[in-house]
């Protein structure tokens, strides 16, 4: 039997997988038991899932509106990728190489801009630092 390395990168995979899944992030069993499952052919072992992915950014900025500071690290999404990264890394068989992921600023859309005076929405008090 032949074995097989398979490469993930996690960036392109994950919004396939979130789409697959009815709107939500798959876990590192999921991602594991997909390419032993589903990416290998009958006739092959898995030997090695080379993973790539940025860790998220956790940092803690000032928005560009309302001057507050806004900590990444509180998000549910931030905690959620860095559980299912932290529980990918410790699977049997898989190397995972973490980028780096850095804050270039805010992307502020029209329509935000063109709300005066802007305020804070109740989802946005939760970052707050």
């Amino acid at each position: 039997m032949k074995k097989s390395a398979v490469l993930l990168d996690l960036g392109f995979v994950l919004p396939k997988f979130f789409r697959l899944l009815g709107k939500r992030t798959a876990t590192a069993n999921e991602v594991h038991d997909f390419v032993e499952k589903r990416v290998l052919p009958n006739d092959e072992k898995l030997f090695w899932i080379y993973c790539y992915h940025c860790r998220p950014y956790g940092g803690t900025e000032t928005h560009s509106l309302t001057k507050d500071r806004v900590d990444f690290s509180r998000a549910s999404t931030y905690k959620g990728m860095s559980k299912m990264l932290r529980e990918l890394e410790l699977k049997d068989n898989v190397a995972f190489r973490a980028g780096e992921l850095s804050f270039d600023g805010w992307t502020i859309q029209k329509r935000a801009a063109e709300k005066r005076p802007y305020r804070a929405s109740a989802h946005q008090e939760r970052f707050r630092a």
